[in-house]
């Protein structure tokens, strides 16, 4: 197996090379290095020039007189077969990417500057309205779906709200870096990443398949024996030995497997000795109440003083209010949490009034605001601190609210793989949300989706199971790559009619991939089959961000010239 995956490795990097070759002979000159820019060609001079209306832009672009760029051509004028030929690579790509739980933003950045010929950064910007447009089929199947392990919804709002904060955060600093750093450096840095997820994911997904296919075949054979042996042991106190057996014996259809609540199962095992050594009924039920009183008055006075500190009053936060069990799990129950949605609405509407009245380099500010002045540094400093406070907010809240579900002896779920429910435990939850910064820095900076990030992140660190990680995590990227749509939308980056076209072939591919790889997930009882979807968006991702790479590497090398960096305060409109 070894063998035959470093022989088609090495076959890739020559079919690479092979087709990098020809740019590499024609590449002769400046030119070709200055449409990666966008920018219009002197050959005689051997310089970019700012393109005009005649001349200096490619047939799949036209010039902006105002910025002397070369954007993309206003779509089907005229219809070429590049047009039609991206539909389905789109639908595929879609598909493929949501099946996983992922945008897709690295996939789409590399076919628009392949097929329709966009700048990487231009690409980038625009792939934020095709992330977006994906995630809406996908939150469509997940909003009304319920969790396959209690009455809860699939979507874990807790971990949605501990993420968006920071990831927005770190979102319009990625839109500066894009703006500022060339072309070649983002398809390079992007290539790297998607390299380090396709061998770490590849290697989490093989194991897993491969865990869940030798659990199959045990059960397979020793199903009978398994369940006669669970059902003997069902009258012994040995309550979690119990458990481990019927677990076994489930052949991986972790929807059924058997929870136990910490609280029952020690009260249960109390009541049974107990009852096992009366004389008589009644003193059995005198002893099992008294029993149940001190555990629940014990019980009472933890979440008495866990309650102390919920500061939040209970109208707006009731969950940490909660003083039982089925209280919390009451609250939990209903799919339209509306107060996690006036929250993420809250962060988007602050990100999205503060970047459309700043204006950037590309675009005026509508109220006059001077592009890197002090008003201008004013609002970008008040839009982060709220998006940061309200982090620190949700840092707080998860922590009590872990604490509390301790208290009330929440029936937490692994499976056995060693998956579960969301550990929002200090040791995980501070490093998390840091990490979802950084993400949102590389989300709009070089275009990849948040998620190829954050859901490797959960499954690997987090050790969380994949239904409530592919429907979590995609909550998470309809929030945030509508906020960095229109962050693009204001700065004058977004093509209207291409992000509406092929948005919609997005939106159905990622119908089709969601739906698909839950009912295979769910009928033939495979998790791994998440992670190799991830494994396989990821590796498409490589090949064509490293074709983009070299044939920009050669173009630079061509044209003889170093890197070049934007400065974000100088305009690029005509003022």
């Amino acid at each position: 197996m070894k063998k035959r995956c470093n022989y088609v490795s090495f076959c890739f990097v020559l079919v690479m090379l092979w087709l990098s070759t020809g740019h590499l002979v024609a590449a002769s000159d400046v030119c070709p290095y200055c449409a990666d820019l966008g920018r219009g060609c002197d050959a005689q001079l051997q310089r970019c020039i700012p393109c005009n209306g005649t001349s200096g832009c490619s047939s799949l672009q036209s010039c902006n007189l105002d910025t002397g760029y070369c954007d993309p051509k206003p779509l089907f004028q005229p219809f070429v077969w590049n047009d039609g030929i991206l539909i389905p690579f789109m639908f595929l790509s879609s598909a493929i990417h949501n099946a996983a739980g992922t945008g897709g933003g690295t996939s789409y950045i590399a076919l628009f500057v392949i097929v329709l010929g966009f700048r990487v950064a231009a690409a980038s910007a625009n792939s934020h309205a095709f992330i977006f447009a994906g995630m809406i089929a996908n939150v469509l199947v997940n909003l009304w779906a319920r969790h396959p392990f209690r009455d809860m919804p699939r979507i874990d709002w807790n971990l949605v709200a501990a993420t968006v904060p920071l990831f927005l955060a770190g979102s319009s600093v990625g839109v500066f870096l894009n703006q500022t750093f060339p072309n070649y450096f983002l398809s390079l840095f992007l290539a790297a990443i998607m390299f380090l997820l396709t061998v770490i994911v590849t290697w989490l997904g093989v194991r897993l398949s491969w865990r869940e296919l030798a659990r199959h075949r045990r059960c397979t054979r020793s199903n009978l024996a398994t369940m006669d042996a669970a059902t003997e042991r069902t009258d012994q106190a040995d309550t979690k030995t119990t458990v481990k057996s019927l677990e076994a014996a489930s052949c991986g259809r972790d929807e059924e497997d058997v929870r136990v609540d910490a609280k029952e199962q020690s009260l249960s095992i109390v009541a049974a000795t107990e009852l096992a050594t009366a004389d008589d009924s009644e003193q059995a039920d005198n002893t099992l109440q008294e029993t149940f009183s001190k555990a629940s008055a014990k019980t009472q006075t933890s979440v008495d003083g866990a309650l102390q500190g919920a500061w939040l009053p209970r109208w707006l936060d009731p969950l940490l209010h909660a003083r039982t069990l089925d209280e919390m799990m009451q609250i939990e129950r209903s799919w339209f949490q509306w107060r996690y949605i006036l929250l993420l609405a809250s962060c988007w509407s602050v990100l999205f009034v503060a970047r459309y009245l700043s204006g950037s380099r590309d675009a005026r500010s509508p109220v006059g605001m001077p592009l890197c002045g002090a008003v201008f540094w004013v609002v970008f400093a008040l839009q982060e601190t709220y998006l940061v406070a309200v982090a620190l907010l949700m840092y707080w809240r998860n922590r009590r609210l872990w604490r509390l579900r301790h208290t009330l002896d929440f029936a937490w779920y692994i499976d056995a793989n060693g998956m579960g429910d969301v550990p929002f435990r200090d040791v995980f939850l501070a490093p998390y949300m840091l990490f979802s910064l950084f993400v949102g820095v590389l989300d709009t900076w070089v275009g990849i989706s948040g998620s190829a990030l954050l859901v490797p992140y959960l499954y690997i660190l987090g050790r969380v199971e994949p239904f409530t990680v592919q429907s979590s995590i995609s909550t998470v990227i309809f929030v945030t790559s509508s906020a960095g749509a229109v962050q693009f939308l204001a700065y004058g980056q977004l093509q209207i009619s291409y992000a509406l076209f092929y948005g919609l072939w997005t939106m159905l591919g990622s119908f089709f991939g969601v739906i698909l790889v839950y009912y295979i997930a769910r009928k033939y009882h495979v998790k791994a089959v998440f992670l190799l979807a991830l494994a396989a968006a990821c590796a498409f991702s490589f090949g064509t961000l490293v074709y983009v790479g070299i044939r920009n590497i050669v173009h630079v090398a061509a044209a003889q010239v170093g890197w070049v960096f934007n400065n974000i305060c100088a305009v690029a409109y005509k003022t």
